[in-house]
């Protein structure tokens, strides 16, 4: 999922530089490759690079207005009607993406296995933000003022661990799922690499067009990873494809400046 949103960041991109991108996927199970780039010379032409520059998770803040139908469309359309869908908050399948998420983050608070992992994708200081290029600094998880403060001097993954973080971790799960406005659920039609690389180019699209409108796009896609919702929740809404990403959006007044981690290139892209 992950490397189709980096596939989709690269076509997009490549026209500003002269470039045009197609990829081949090749991952087998004697491979670490997982796709083939190839970047064929052609005229600059304009790209949308300013909205890849902004792309950026927006946890809090968001209205439980509800989204237009206008931009409904204008999201599915951009990455594709027939693997996207939405659902209202207020909706009957609203409600029950919101309880399978609190659910799920119940769950995986209370497993130390799964708070372990967590511990090990928090960038508590700057200094790991550097040297690790990825995971969740308190900026991203929106702790910023005092608190940030705090977090960056004080924190570790034992903190993480420990009985406040984790409810500390739901309380705010209950506090984002008071306001948003609904549902984005993106779908794939197999597990196969192909397709979930093509799930995450689909995110992705949805993702560059939801800035210019306002829409907070925060993946809550925890249901996906707890047995028994993990089997249950196409049911629940009555789909017959596999569910690859749940995201809870909504429109937000000020749009907050990225703050992601971004790893060089060179980290996971052989020439």
């Amino acid at each position: 999922l992950s490397v189709g949103a980096f596939l989709e960041n690269l076509i997009t991109a490549a026209p500003a530089h002269g470039f045009a991108a197609d990829y081949e996927v090749v991952s087998t199970k004697a491979s670490t490759d997982v796709a083939h780039v190839v970047l064929k010379s052609t005229a600059p032409r304009d790209a949308p690079l300013e909205r890849l520059r902004e792309r950026r998770t927006v946890r809090s803040g968001q209205s439980d207005r509800d989204i237009s139908t206008a931009d409904v469309q204008a999201l599915r359309a951009a990455a594709g009607d027939d693997a996207v869908l939405f659902f209202a908050a207020r909706s009957q399948h609203g409600r029950r993406l919101a309880e399978a998420t609190l659910e799920a983050n119940r769950v995986q608070t209370a497993r130390d296995d799964a708070q372990s992992e967590l511990a090990d994708w928090m960038r508590w200081t700057p200094e790991d933000g550097r040297a690790h290029r990825n995971g969740f600094t308190p900026e991203s998880l929106d702790i910023t003022g005092i608190a940030g403060w705090y977090v960056r001097h004080f924190m570790n993954k034992k903190g993480v661990l420990g009985k406040r973080f984790r409810k500390q971790s739901l309380d705010l799960v209950r506090r984002q799922l008071a306001s948003y406005a609904g549902w984005i659920v993106i779908m794939s039609r197999d597990d196969s690499i192909p397709a979930l690389m093509d799930a995450g180019r689909r995110c992705e699209r949805m993702w560059l067009e939801a800035r210019p409108r306002s829409i907070a796009v925060h993946p809550m896609s925890q249901a996906l990873e707890e047995a028994p919702l993990k089997d249950q929740i196409s049911g629940d809404l009555g789909l017959s494809g596999r569910v690859q990403f749940i995201l809870r959006v909504g429109y937000v007044t000020a749009y907050p400046r990225p703050v992601s981690l971004r790893m060089p290139v060179s980290w996971f892209l052989r020439t």
